[in-house]
């Protein structure tokens, strides 16, 4: 008999910080910018995997009555942070699409996950992917309705945009172009006059706080050119990856023209891209060209309200439904935890110990470095990158079987994303010690422990046999 297992066997963060909460009591709150010696071995905790009955609607930790979500408050406060993901350089950054028409949604719609008919003036964004014929991910990519769209003909709104990594945008505009035949659908690469711009702060947003969230990019004299919730992570009516805008900051510099003018980039510090990535990936949110290939299934599309499995066909479709209906997803995108190989494997269960409060993932958020709270997470030299490379092979030590391989690594941190067999990682009652195995540059052999968990904002009743939630 297959059991469902709730909330998880959540590791805990690398080291803690004793520091004023940001929602008014004294808490520990993660520190994730640490290098990994400083890591004591007395802070690796597992949460006892528990079974239970049948599965419970999740809840935010804040209620609706908390008190107004206002970005100018908030940024005064030091619970903002504001991310301008489409500008710099480096990895992680997004860009824009536009498709305009009356048949643009008709146009995606055989073409992505999810449904785009649920693209409305009360649900402003959705997520997606984009899978080629064999079912596998080109791209995943938020898609955000436009504030001027109106409804197409056939249902779905006749403007919108796709906000995908800048690395995939030319191979989706190709993939775009190629299906869009005589359609009568525009499609525009929009990223230089367009900025993807991501607000994220504490208490956690609600729909309700998009048009505060409006008004204060308004008033730096930008143009919300469309707005919505970052959809991939909810828990009860509120959205931990924040709202996520689609912008134009004109630049003053350039002259009156009848075209956009180059969009001026938004003032972002890299602490703040570094916070935000950090907790897409303490999330278990991958982005970018390290899914490509991959299945969305294995990329938890299907978690993060990225698949539809009740519209009608589109490219890939068949492999999808037969995964979820009659299949079995034996491997999970995870967040991990890369530490010294010398320290010892962390314990299987959850200690007590009244002297290291134990909080779950995700439920704290780092305050932006406009505040004095910002200093617990943000002190001291950004950690090394872990010694090891992408694709590096995961192993049980024990067994010395594989069991996944890394996927993505986070910028000066010891986080990272593993493609990880669920049942042999975390089905066991006592916990298993995984090492990552690569090459260096010079040939020699490379390894550190690893501390895998699933996050707890994932829905109750996952079968760790079969990788999936009963729909």
């Amino acid at each position: 008999m297959r059991a469902s297992f709730t909330r998880r066997s959540l590791a805990v963060v690398t080291s803690y910080e004793r520091c004023a909460s940001i929602t008014g009591s004294t808490t520990c709150a993660a520190r994730v910018r640490t290098s990994p010696e400083e890591i004591p071995t007395s802070l690796f905790r597992f949460q006892e995997i528990r079974r239970r009955g049948p599965a419970k609607p999740q809840r935010s930790r804040y209620s609706s009555a908390t008190s107004t979500w206002d970005p100018q408050s908030l940024a005064t406060e030091g619970k903002l942070w504001e991310v301008d993901l489409t500008s710099g350089e480096g990895d992680g950054r997004r860009g824009v699409i536009q498709l305009a028409g009356p048949e643009a949604p008709k146009l995606v719609q055989g073409l992505i996950t999810n449904d785009i008919i649920h693209l409305t003036g009360s649900k402003a964004s959705l997520a997606a992917g984009f899978l080629t014929n064999k079912g596998r991910l080109i791209t995943e990519s938020v898609i955000i309705i436009a504030t001027d769209a109106k409804e197409a003909p056939h249902g779905g709104p006749d403007k919108f945009f796709l906000d995908v990594p800048i690395d995939v945008k030319k191979g989706i505009l190709r993939h775009l172009r190629l299906f869009k035949l005589r359609s009568k659908v525009t499609i525009t690469d929009i990223s230089s006059t367009a900025r993807v711009c991501a607000l994220v702060g504490l208490p956690h947003a609600r729909v309700s706080d998009l048009e505060r969230v409006r008004e204060h990019w308004s008033a730096r004299g930008a143009e919300v050119l469309g707005l919505g919730p970052d959809p991939r992570v909810i828990l009860g009516d509120r959205f931990p990856l924040g709202i996520r805008g689609i912008i134009h900051f004109p630049d003053p510099s350039s002259p009156p023209s009848s075209l956009p003018s180059p969009a001026r980039p938004l003032p972002c510090t890299q602490e703040a891209r570094e916070a935000l990535e950090a907790l897409r990936f303490l999330y278990g949110v991958g982005e970018g060209p390290d899914l490509v290939e991959r299945l969305p299934s294995e990329c938890n599309l299907d978690l993060t309200h990225a698949i539809n499995f009740h519209k009608g066909c589109y490219l890939g479709q068949e492999l999808t439904a037969r995964t979820q209906f009659k299949g079995v997803i034996r491997k999970r995108l995870l967040p991990v935890f890369l530490f010294p190989d010398s320290l010892p494997p962390p314990s299987s269960k959850l200690e007590a110990d009244t002297q290291r409060p134990v909080q779950k993932l995700g439920d704290q958020l780092p305050p932006s470095n406009a505040n004095p709270l910002a200093a617990p997470f943000l002190a001291g030299p950004p950690s090394p990158s872990p010694a090891l490379a992408k694709g590096a092979e995961i192993i049980d030590e024990a067994s010395g079987k594989a069991v996944g391989s890394l996927v993505s690594l986070a910028t000066g941190s010891n986080l990272g994303l593993a493609l990880l067999r669920l049942e042999p990682t975390l089905g066991a009652e006592q916990g298993v010690k995984l090492v990552a195995r690569s090459l260096g540059a010079e040939g020699e052999k490379r390894q550190q422990q690893v501390l895998a968990f699933l996050p707890d904002w994932w829905p109750s009743g996952i079968d760790l046999a079969t990788g999936k939630i009963p729909l």
